[in-house]
């Protein structure tokens, strides 16, 4: 059995997980792009040493603070320890893209070379609506499905034009690679909770970590990078602010509101793709009202 638990970030996941994982003798993999970090478990929320040894936990804390993963390595890598187990997995994390990866397969898109993606880079500096313009005009249904706030995924349009002179809709047609073999014995755990409740456990949860050595981690993690924020670890809401705070930009204050207010913006986002998204993976979703029993 395979059993993803998702929900918005400060929604109780990660309790849900550990109490599945010992009534089943199940492992528990990683779904939060950011756990993968070593450097940050408490500002991340990572599973702490006496969760970890309640059940076999898996991806998480794997990664230095200058290495990176993607949806599709994830993906390849969860389908191994899936084949490999003979026993209950599961999935836990905010990361829904790789979730959606993993569960819906990808579209197989060509290489390109460094050399068009340094040209993209020069145009898309230069001026975007080049970009734009010629991916509309080279295929019109692009306009609706590429729109001008969807940067990423026009540049790597365009990419994929330059190179093959064909449109990413062409390969987006194709078969999709797959990463699990059948979703029979899939079933995901979907965590709802009113918007008012996890705002109070989302500021007590940022409150917890900065009492339980947050901003030590980052102080840490910035004599590694020479200061430098220019890595995807960074990502994680708190690092940045914490940096401002440290260098003396924003006071205390003000970076734990900002912290705070991006977590609760991020958690709606998380909600957002959830409702729009979750029916679309063909498996069995059940609903878990989170409990008001502990703020």
């Amino acid at each position: 059995m395979i059993q993803v638990i998702v929900g918005p970030t400060g929604s109780g996941k990660t309790d849900l997980s550990l109490d599945l994982a010992r009534r089943t003798g199940g492992v528990i993999v990683n779904c939060d792009s950011l756990q993968f970090f070593k450097d940050i478990p408490t500002l991340t929320a990572m599973p702490n040493n006496s969760e970890q040894s309640m059940a076999k936990h898996l991806l998480f804390g794997f990664l230095n603070y200058d290495e990176s993963m993607n949806a599709v390595r994830w993906s390849e890598t969860v389908s191994k320890i899936i084949s490999e187990n003979n026993r209950n997995v599961v999935i836990v994390g905010g990361t829904f893209l790789y979730l959606e990866t993993l569960l819906m397969g990808i579209s197989e898109l060509p290489d390109v070379t460094d050399d068009i993606r340094s040209h993209v880079d020069k145009i898309s500096s230069i001026d975007f609506n080049k970009i734009m313009d010629d991916l509309y005009d080279f295929d019109g249904r692009l306009k609706k499905i590429l729109t001008p706030d969807k940067h990423k995924q026009l540049r790597r349009a365009y990419e994929v034009y330059l190179a093959t002179g064909k449109s990413i809709l062409d390969f987006y047609d194709k078969p999709r690679k797959q990463f699990l073999e059948k979703k029979d014995d899939v079933e995901i755990i979907k965590i709802d909770v009113n918007r008012e409740f996890l705002r109070k456990k989302i500021e007590k949860r940022f409150r917890n970590m900065l009492q339980n050595g947050a901003v030590e981690e980052v102080q840490d993690l910035l004599r590694k990078t020479n200061n430098s924020v220019n890595y995807p670890i960074f990502n994680a809401i708190g690092a940045r602010e914490i940096t401002s705070m440290l260098s003396g930009a924003i006071d205390g204050n003000t970076m734990l509101d900002i912290s705070i207010n991006k977590t609760m913006q991020y958690a709606k986002r998380q909600i957002t793709w959830l409702k729009n998204r979750l029916s679309k993976y063909g498996v069995p979703i059940e609903i878990v009202e989170m409990q008001k029993c502990h703020i």
